[in-house]
């Protein structure tokens, strides 16, 4: 496959190139996001198997369509500074520093243009922002340092690593390279805004068609996930949860769905998450003000995924169900449910 990719690159193929990355994607992403069938609201597997041998295998590919190199099984892009003539080690450049979880964070309330322009500590401390009103955040583990991005800061864009000096020469990127990292990005950005934009619940986007991928909706395995909105504060979805589980559960998954604007609370068959998303003893008040019914299905044998959102509860609504497809040897059985699922099916009047 690399083979194929990485010539489909050298001779301009880019239709064939969409093609090969996106029946690898569509067999990769679903195994590294798999859901524990025991704890479906703890993926915190996902970030070990991105970088592990799970994540190599599916960044790889587009590693060595972007270093034109079929002996490439790394997944990252750090070959990219020698075969572009940049030197990592000059200054001028954005710092991009990607933020861990809990990891500090310096924004200066004098010169940011906004409060999510920040610096990681070495940044911060040679720069001139030290000496100006700053605030303090702890990272929740995404994001990266802006320290070098003009349009980030009104003063002081750069500290003494990364300000651009008078007699740096103005870099260019070599025209081959600019345009064969612009398609491979196009690529990229097309496989995941089809994804997450897709709206037909009965078949994958048309284009996933050529690559002859079927999906299934015999023998699937459903996930049920809450979902997070802007009108709702913590303590009041808190309070709802605690109304069907312990109340160290209902912190536990309140926390994921604070954190990540979402949290799995069931994995089943279709009929459990159908029952959960359609049930009319749902309580109304808990339906109106927190479900909204999204679905998505994956089938790991042929590698399809598929995104479905519906917006017939408006704006209010708030948990979401999600639905992956998943080809099994066997019919799944009804499955009994667990203390979460009470969350969705208690015919409780709240």
């Amino acid at each position: 496959m690399i083979v194929d990719l990485v010539q489909s690159v050298l001779q301009g193929e880019w239709a064939q190139v969409r093609q090969l990355l996106f029946k690898h994607w569509l067999v990769q992403v679903p195994q590294v996001f798999e859901i524990n069938e025991d704890i479906p609201w703890d993926n915190t597997g996902v970030k070990e198997k991105l970088l592990g041998p799970s994540g190599q295998l599916l960044f790889s590919p587009i590693v060595s369509a972007f270093l034109l190199d079929v002996r490439n099984t790394k997944s990252d892009l750090g070959g990219m500074n020698e075969i572009a003539g940049v030197d990592p080690s000059k200054t001028g450049k954005i710092c991009g520093h990607v933020f861990k979880n809990v990891e500090e964070t310096y924004t200066c309330l004098d010169c940011a243009t906004d409060k999510t322009c920040v610096m990681c500590l070495p940044c911060f401390k040679v720069s001139i922002h030290k000496s100006h009103k700053y605030e303090m955040r702890s990272s929740s583990g995404s994001g990266c340092c802006d320290c070098g991005d003009v349009e980030a800061w009104l003063e002081g864009y750069a500290c003494a690593n990364h300000k651009k000096k008078d007699d740096d020469e103005t870099f260019t990127l070599a025209p081959e390279l600019k345009k064969r990292s612009e398609q491979l990005i196009e690529i990229i950005l097309h496989f995941a805004l089809s994804m997450l934009t897709h709206n037909d619940d009965l078949k994958l986007p048309d284009f996933f068609e050529k690559l002859e991928i079927e999906s299934s909706t015999d023998n699937q395995q459903c996930l049920t996930v809450l979902y997070k909105n802007e009108t709702h504060s913590y303590e009041s979805v808190l309070k709802v949860l605690e109304l069907y589980c312990t109340k160290d559960q209902a912190m536990f998954v309140e926390t994921i769905v604070d954190r990540e604007g979402r949290s799995a609370v069931k994995l089943g068959n279709k009929t459990d998450c159908t029952r959960a998303k359609d049930d009319h003893h749902l309580p109304l008040s808990f339906k109106k003000k927190f479900l909204q019914k999204v679905v998505l299905e994956d089938s790991k044998d042929d590698g399809g995924v598929r995104n479905e959102i519906d917006a017939n509860e408006g704006a209010e609504v708030f948990n979401s169900v999600t639905t992956i497809v998943e080809q099994q040897e066997s019919t799944i059985e009804n499955s009994s449910f667990t203390m979460l699922e009470n969350i969705l099916l208690q015919d409780t009047q709240i």
